[in-house]
């Protein structure tokens, strides 16, 4: 299985084996939520940095050959 991220101007889109998935565009912070208001800064609910987790929710995994490109 092939896992791709890509991640260009704000649009976020996820790609398994080479068929999209899911894709959406500028995340954003809820300044309700207790963890998130600890993010923002002077009231700027836009995501703009953060962290790429890999999971597996059901059985052991092995992941190998993780790349990280930027254009």
């Amino acid at each position: 299985m092939t896992l791709e991220i890509d991640v260009k101007d704000g649009e976020i889109t996820h790609y398994v084996n080479g068929e999209e998935i899911l894709s959406y565009s500028n995340p954003t912070y809820n300044n309700e939520h207790e963890i998130a208001k600890t993010l923002i800064v002077n009231g700027d609910v836009s995501v703009k940095d953060g962290y790429i987790s890999l999971q597996s929710n059901s059985h052991p995994i092995d992941f190998r050959k993780i790349e990280l490109l930027k254009y």
